[in-house]
């Protein structure tokens, strides 16, 4: 474990100093004759510290390498060599052995013999290993009244380790299949991301969602989005609704005062 550890924190160390192409070659190269153990630790590291948007030409010898070292590595560690991978810019064969075994976690996803606890795992290994659109519409495929509660919020709470500005729309479409447990999850998720939130907002609106579904913590999430346009618009569609946070529905009702005591000429 200690050593793990070490082989962590280092290897993370160096790629949040955004490694050159010789560095970066050289440690992945070697990754391929390092004991297992190593190897995960190694690239858990490089994947948790490598900085978004620094890509780097390595070759296709080093592709080689990861290809041949992805089917060694445990079912945890194989998205997160694809989420690196990703990263550098890397594509091209290893997106294709990637794409295999997306397609082998989405097996077990699907198979009802399997406990939930696995196939919420195995969902959660497609989204870190990239999951296509095509994917995840299979993975909401199984979010039915007739799942469990613990595979249908495992798989919503999964979708929401997604990048994609898609998901929260795709949640949303399906709102009315949805079980009360589920729209929980739902609602939790959906307020994490500005894209999923504009879409919530969209559909509280246009009353697809009830706003009395969100907890107060959600409400007071959106009235204080760090995005202000997200924040403005969530404050004027949940005042409207009633659903508005206690301090912020104060204020509004504050500002509207003056105008509820103006007088005028009811023959104008």
């Amino acid at each position: 474990d200690m050593v793990r550890q070490v082989v962590r924190v280092a290897s993370e160390h160096l790629a949040r100093g955004r490694p050159e192409v010789r560095v970066a070659k050289s440690v992945l190269r070697e990754l391929h004759s390092a004991d297992v153990v190593v190897a995960e630790a190694a690239i858990d590291g490089l994947a948790a510290g490598w900085p978004t948007g620094h890509t780097v030409t390595l070759g296709s010898d080093v592709e080689d390498v990861l290809v041949q070292l992805l089917p060694k590595l445990s079912a945890k560690t194989q998205p997160v060599l694809a989420q690196l991978a990703g990263r550098m810019g890397l594509r091209g064969k290893l997106n294709a052995a990637v794409t295999e075994i997306r397609a082998t976690m989405l097996a077990r996803v699907v198979d009802a013999k399997q406990p939930d606890d696995d196939r919420v795992a195995a969902a959660r290994q497609i989204i870190s290993a990239g999951a296509q659109d095509e994917e995840m519409k299979s993975l909401l495929d199984l979010v039915t009244p007739a799942a469990s509660p613990a595979l249908s919020g495992g798989i919503i709470e999964a979708l929401g380790e997604s990048g994609s500005d898609e998901v929260g729309a795709a949640i949303i479409a399906r709102w009315s299949s949805l079980t009360p447990a589920t729209r929980r999850a739902a609602l939790a998720v959906l307020v994490k991301r500005p894209a999923w939130s504009r879409a919530l907002l969209d559909a509280i609106e246009g009353g697809k969602v009830d706003a009395g579904d969100l907890a107060s913590d959600q409400a007071t999430t959106l009235a204080g989005h760090p995005d202000k346009a997200i924040a403005e618009r969530a404050k004027s569609v949940l005042a409207r609704k009633g659903r508005l946070p206690d301090p912020d529905r104060q204020k509004v009702m504050d500002e509207f005062e003056p105008i509820t005591k103006e007088t005028g000429d009811v023959a104008a």
